[in-house]
């Protein structure tokens, strides 16, 4: 396997505001991005936290989803609450932070089985998975249709910050899943929300860029948002490639 990645924060904002995260191990076949909810504070450090959490862990999505959203939301938690200075905060960021961040999360886990790349995914939100044969999209996990993007997915809240305690019990959202095979040929491509829903409105163009020209992302993206063809948001995709199992 091998990867490509590129990401931009929101057009107008410091690179420090970016919100989103990619995380990812390629000699344990370990995926996953989130989009931190701009409207909560300290999202990123969430986002970051669940990534980076599925990713080091040894939850198994092969086994289906039971106690796989516990696990993750649990160690995320404590990551997220141990990394946050709560005692240096102002008083109104304090006022605020105590409720605490919400992201969208997308893990994916490949292996090889009897010669075949097999894959799981997990999915809460709209960031998603696309499933490429050549320059057409195969399939789309979890939202099919740029119709289906809106303002209120599905988040993962990190519960309550200080003075809350840490291992406080966190509601478990309900996940979505999504299995199958890797063909010979086919790639695979995470994109978090602003950029899966430019990709199935404009798949042509996205799929010539991500295959034949990925190092013009960092010009030809920000024309896009400009253009209003793309929505000005953080902006994160990732392109899997395989040799032949």
């Amino acid at each position: 396997m091998k990867i490509q990645d590129f990401h931009l924060s929101k057009l107008g904002n410091p690179a420090k505001e970016y919100e989103d995260s990619l995380s990812f191990d390629l000699k344990k076949g370990r995926f996953a991005i989130a989009d931190g909810a701009s409207g909560s504070t300290f999202s990123d450090i969430w986002a970051i936290s669940l990534t980076e959490t599925f990713v080091s862990s040894n939850v198994d999505l092969f086994r289906g989803k039971d106690d796989v959203v516990n696990r993750i939301v649990s160690a995320s938690r404590d990551q997220w609450y141990d990394k946050v200075n709560w005692k240096a905060l102002p008083w109104f960021l304090k006022n605020k932070s105590i409720s605490g961040s919400y992201s969208t999360f997308l893990a994916l886990q490949i292996k090889k089985t009897a010669g075949r790349l097999k894959f799981a995914s997990l999915s809460i939100g709209d960031s998603c998975m696309f499933i490429l044969d050549g320059d057409k999209i195969k399939e789309s996990f979890p939202l099919k249709t740029p119709v289906e993007f809106g303002n209120t997915p599905d988040l993962i809240w990190s519960g309550q910050g200080s003075p809350v305690k840490k291992n406080l019990k966190v509601p478990e959202p309900e996940p979505k899943m999504f299995s199958g095979f890797i063909s010979p040929g086919e790639t695979v491509l995470l994109a978090t929300d602003a950029a899966a829903k430019w990709i199935m409105e404009d798949p042509i163009y996205s799929m010539d860029l991500f295959r034949n020209d990925f190092l013009s992302l960092d010009s030809k993206i920000p024309k896009l948002i400009n253009e209003k063809k793309i929505k000005n948001d953080d902006f994160t995709i990732a392109l899997l490639e395989f040799t032949d199992p």
